[in-house]
């Protein structure tokens, strides 16, 4: 399923665990955003290669970082227990895949006399885990974010047929934009 792109970021889920019989608290914020990974302008028919690189996942340091906290705060063994307690108690299923790289390379090339802006954004999930545990001897608090890249793209490239810095005879016909050109 495709995430709709939005500019702002959005929490998409929320959970809360009770531990050590109810001694121990995790909650867990997902938030969704979108993370511009590109963007350029070409003008005058100007053209360019570009290479867009593709994350997908956490990073392995994220994830041994979790881990260890996991291990060393709330008793479970590892991020499959963690996700096992995630899924078992709230319905939510969470995915700590070790990031991969893809690498794509494309052409561009603006109009003649226009402009082409790129932009390109990638949905990134921020898992906002806080840990709190009222135990004697245990005494534990700690927040900790993990970010994961989510093999979504968005393209929120414009073309547009005329830009006066390319000297060329404006027609009389341009189409409305929505965007105003200060001459």
């Amino acid at each position: 399923m495709s995430a709709p792109f939005h500019f702002d970021a959005r929490i998409v889920d929320f959970f809360d665990l009770s531990l050590h019989n109810g001694k121990a608290r995790l909650t867990c914020t997902i938030i969704q955003r979108w993370q511009e990974r590109f963007a350029r302008v070409l003008k005058c028919g100007n053209r360019r290669k570009a290479v867009l690189t593709r994350k997908c996942g956490i990073t392995r340091e994220e994830r041994e970082n979790l881990e260890a906290t996991v291990k060393g705060s709330i008793g479970l063994k590892g991020i499959a227990e963690l996700k096992s307690e995630i899924s078992g108690k709230s319905g939510t299923r969470i995915e700590f895949e070790e990031s991969t790289e893809t690498t794509e390379e494309f052409s561009f090339s603006a109009p003649r006399c226009g402009r082409l802006d790129l932009t390109a954004y990638q949905l990134q999930r921020v898992y906002r885990f806080e840990y709190d545990d009222n135990r004697l001897w245990h005494k534990d608090h700690w927040t900790r974010n993990v970010v994961e890249w989510v093999d979504q793209l968005y393209d929120d490239s414009r073309r547009y047929n005329y830009d006066p810095d390319c000297r060329c005879p404006r027609k009389k016909d341009s189409e409305i934009d929505g965007k105003l050109v200060l001459e």
